[in-house]
């Protein structure tokens, strides 16, 4: 396997690091990766999703030389915390921080 500036080998499994909003953490969603392989998987990302945490797509990462049985895609979350210059909106996420 050629080195790549997104994935990592390590054993049969495959790594990688998706980044997405914080908010999507909380609220949840779904999003896609494409794997090495150039085939697509779309994941849910759960309401309340802890930071960092690592997401599995089995059975897709790199086939065992004795076994033929293939390792995992794992994908780890990590949160971006968007730039909000709008005041009004910086406001309001305050005033729902109060509330949680």
């Amino acid at each position: 396997v050629l080195p790549d500036k997104h994935w990592v080998r390590e054993g049969n499994n495959i790594k990688t690091i998706k980044k997405i909003n914080v908010l999507d953490l909380i609220v949840g969603t779904d999003i896609e990766i494409e794997i090495p392989t150039g085939k697509k998987f779309t994941l849910k990302i759960k309401k309340g999703t802890k930071l960092n945490t690592v997401l599995s797509i089995p059975g897709h990462g790199i086939p065992d030389i004795n076994t033929n049985k293939c390792g995992d895609i794992l994908v780890k979350l990590e949160a971006e915390v968007p730039i909000i210059t709008d005041e009004n909106l910086l406001n309001k996420l305050a005033d729902l921080r109060k509330e949680i």
